[in-house]
């Protein structure tokens, strides 16, 4: 009902007729005609001719034949099953015409543009359409604005957004709480959240529940998602010893995997905390070398560039540093790899850094929820003030995080000048 009243809101606006102009050629006050443009009253059939008749509008109702939602009803399951070059070739034919041309089907034709843009972490595009999808969200009756919120919610966990991620996860399910049980999808978005907030339990829980319905469903692609994120928790829990053989079994039996990449560089981050630092940078330098995704190119970069920090190979560690700044993709990696910039330059303990860390990097990571990354920020200030001598704001430093990061290996080897 939606899209029929952004139709009638269109040609109502490109006729410059007032709500209470169109209400008195059909019959009807300007307020019913504000809550069918808003989706929100479902008006009959006599009532929609009249306004079809006023408006000049060919048809107000959706056909179910029509080349257009055909295609889009198409392109849509390739999206759900995670099929990238089936559903890259929808976007291509769907991109040869102008938005105009899919008026009835709009603000689905660019939901599903958005998706698209998620699978394929295609994230500028993405981000250029958030707007919209926000504001559909807001307008479209709560069980059609489940989609839109879940599609936001996976939005921002690529995002690092962890707080508006968590924010928008519960919006969809307060939108329809029965499909979103009922949605591997939404368990998958969970558990990725959940891990990323170090919470490892509940992240186990939704990937578990979500493996059910993909194994249902044989939604491959996000079936190994799922088992990799089982994977990945237990990686900072000390169970290399079994994630290492499972990582390399699940990159045996998928090569062709859109996630062949992020499988290579889970090992690489599993053998780093196994201090086996000539595989890790064999398995990084794979999954550099076949990624040019560069929302998760970045990632693997820092990683390669702090595997070289540690092993105290000042030269490659900036070469990798120097070409994750200038992916720009956004202030999460642009932070990184400025502080492991200043320890490479053994400058960290300047005045000038930590007022950085304390009034903008620090301020970044508590907006966004990203407890990983604040933690690393308050045990390195806190190491920064203690080799300063500086015992009480240590401490301080110290006691806000909640988790240990071992970086006292990293700054003994790069001590402050």
């Amino acid at each position: 009902m939606y899209e029929i009243g952004q139709l009638i809101k269109y040609h109502r606006k490109k006729m410059n007729l007032t709500l209470k102009q169109l209400g008195k050629m059909v019959g009807y006050s300007a307020a019913a005609i504000s809550k069918i443009e808003a989706g929100k009253y479902n008006p009959p059939k006599h009532m929609l001719e009249a306004i079809q008749k006023a408006l000049h509008i060919k048809e107000l109702v959706y056909d179910k034949q029509h080349p257009v939602y055909v295609k889009l009803s198409a392109w849509q399951k390739e999206i759900a099953q995670n099929n990238i070059a089936e559903s890259t070739e929808y976007y291509l034919q769907m991109q040869q015409y102008p938005v105009s041309f899919y008026t009835n089907y709009e603000s689905v034709y660019l939901l599903q543009r958005f998706q698209h843009s998620l699978l394929c972490f295609h994230i500028e595009e993405a981000a250029s359409l958030v707007c919209h999808i926000q504001e559909t969200a807001l307008r479209v009756p709560q069980q059609d604005a489940y989609h839109y919120n879940k599609s936001l919610a996976f939005f921002y966990v690529l995002q690092d957004q962890l707080k508006n991620a968590h924010i928008y996860l519960r919006v969809a399910k307060r939108s329809d709480k029965n499909i979103f049980e009922e949605d591997g999808a939404a368990h998958l978005y969970q558990a990725i959240l959940y891990s990323k907030m170090e919470n490892y339990i509940d992240s186990n829980h939704h990937a578990s529940i979500a493996i059910k319905f993909f194994l249902e469903s044989m939604n491959n692609e996000n079936l190994l998602l799922s088992r990799i994120i089982l994977i990945i928790n237990d990686i900072p829990l000390g169970k290399t010893a079994s994630a290492i053989p499972a990582l390399h079994k699940l990159l045996e039996n998928n090569r062709n995997s859109i996630h062949t990449t992020f499988i290579q560089y889970i090992l690489s981050l599993a053998y780093l905390f196994e201090n086996n630092y000539d595989a890790s940078l064999k398995h990084s330098r794979e999954a550099i070398n076949k990624e040019d995704r560069k929302s998760l190119r970045v990632a693997y970069l820092y990683l390669r560039a702090f595997t070289y920090v540690l092993i105290g190979n000042k030269d490659n560690a900036n070469v990798y540093i120097s070409g994750g700044l200038k992916l720009k993709q956004g202030k999460k990696y642009d932070y990184k790899f400025y502080i492991l910039h200043h320890i490479v330059q053994q400058s960290y303990g300047e005045e000038s850094f930590k007022q950085k860390m304390k009034k903008e990097i620090i301020r970044y990571y508590q907006q966004t929820g990203d407890k990983a990354e604040l933690d690393f920020c308050y045990v390195l200030l806190g190491k920064i003030h203690y080799d300063q001598q500086h015992y009480k704001q240590s401490a301080d430093y110290f006691f806000q995080a909640t988790s240990k990061h071992n970086i006292a290996k990293l700054l003994t080897m790069y001590p402050q000048k």
